[in-house]
């Protein structure tokens, strides 16, 4: 089959990894996809952190058109531009190209409007996959009101098929109205070639240059945004200090390690006043996530709001693939992922004081949190396998073109 894949921010990315679940989600499948056969042309736009001359990392096996943007990413403008500029490049690829599908990937609705659109014009089937429920839009700017339930009812109806990342976001479109038969579930992709385990806690350590720093150590991935949970987080660690003044967070920050040292973030000063300078490793952008997992202990994502969030958080999903347990929030479709008394435990959004207190119970009983991690690991093989999702993929592929080949 001949697939076009809309996606953002996967172009120059200059050596750097993907940020972003969504992306990196985007990629694993397409790739897989090539693997069977398929081939793949991809409309994006530049890496949120591309560099002067960067290569598409990655991205050798598909055939790749980054647009030109000059407004700020995620701003209106950005989006005015990606829509405009990517019905006009799918349009004017299928004359030559003759897609069979067009595969949108977004976190808010709003982008499935350029899928949908950018297949009627190349009267070409379209799908496209939420990677988060759809909320209430408070406020009457243009980008508010394009993602206002009753025009997102529209436009993601128009499409051949809508995919939901998990049944929290299935649940919000069938709010609105979209008919269940157009419905269908696309978990997303851990590719357990990589997001194995079998690298030891040691070895991990080493190659980072973190075998001489005293433990235990959390993980923390995403952007510092107020969302994500760090400063909750950080009140937490102050309590969890107590018991383990050792204990360090790695910070996967989704910028540069210089750009983070550099900037004045609420983060950094909450850690501050928390006494928690000599606790946190920020780390940046990582290129080897698998490796930098395998070096924690516990896998932290203590989310205030799922908001632009994948509701199936993929870094949640590689910890576990990882057999590391997880402590998180359990908003959005996070207590589908992270079973508590099973593969780890979930905490109301805010509540340092439950965060601390779960956190505590792992550091305490080393045999929970290796039982709690296997489980983890075993529930993510037979659910999330790319091999899996990829052939899903496919299967749904076809029954939307009816094409087989």
């Amino acid at each position: 089959m001949r697939i076009c894949v809309i996606c953002p921010a996967l172009g120059n990315a200059g050596g750097k990894a993907f940020v972003g679940g969504q992306e990196n989600n985007a990629v694993r499948i397409a790739q897989g996809l090539t693997s069977r056969g398929h081939h793949i042309t991809i409309v994006t736009t530049p890496h949120l952190h591309s560099t002067p001359n960067g290569e598409h990392t990655g991205l050798e096996w598909a055939e790749v058109h980054s647009l030109s943007i000059r407004s700020p990413y995620a701003s209106f403008m950005y989006g005015v531009e990606l829509m405009v500029g990517a019905i006009r490049e799918v349009k004017r690829l299928s004359r030559i190209k003759r897609f069979d599908i067009i595969h949108g990937h977004s976190g808010y609705p709003m982008p499935a409007l350029i899928t949908g659109l950018a297949g009627r014009v190349s009267r070409t089937p379209s799908l496209h996959t939420l990677y988060c429920p759809i909320l209430p839009v408070k406020g009457w700017r243009p980008y508010q009101l394009l993602s206002h339930r009753s025009f997102a009812r529209f436009y993601l109806g128009s499409l051949s098929c809508l995919g939901v990342l998990s049944q929290n976001t299935r649940q919000s479109v069938e709010k609105i109205g979209i008919p269940v038969s157009r419905i269908k579930l696309e978990p997303p992709a851990i590719d357990l070639s990589r997001f194995n385990g079998d690298v030891t806690k040691a070895e991990a350590r080493k190659t980072l240059g973190l075998e001489n720093i005293s433990g235990p150590f959390l993980l923390a991935v995403g952007d510092l945004t107020p969302r994500r949970g760090l400063l909750v987080l950080a009140d937490a660690l102050k309590t969890v200090k107590e018991s383990f003044p050792e204990v360090k967070l790695l910070l996967a920050v989704n910028m540069p390690l210089e750009a983070y040292n550099k900037g004045k973030f609420d983060v950094k000063s909450r850690f501050q006043e928390c006494g928690l300078e000599d606790n946190i490793i920020p780390l940046g952008i990582i290129g080897d996530m698998p490796r930098v997992m395998a070096a924690a202990d516990i896998m932290v994502a203590p989310y205030i709001s799922i908001e632009g969030i994948a509701d199936y958080p993929l870094s949640i999903l590689e910890a576990m693939a990882m057999g590391r347990p997880a402590v998180a929030s359990g908003v959005g479709g996070i207590p589908e992922i992270v079973l508590t008394g099973k593969t780890g435990f979930t905490a109301p959004p805010g509540n340092a004081k439950a965060l601390s207190d779960a956190i505590v119970g792992f550091l305490k009983d080393p045999d929970r949190m290796d039982s709690w991690g296997e489980n983890g690991k075993q529930f993510v093989r037979e659910n999330f396998s790319l091999d899996k999702i990829v052939s899903d993929t496919e299967q749904l592929y076809f029954s939307i073109t009816g094409n087989k080949s």
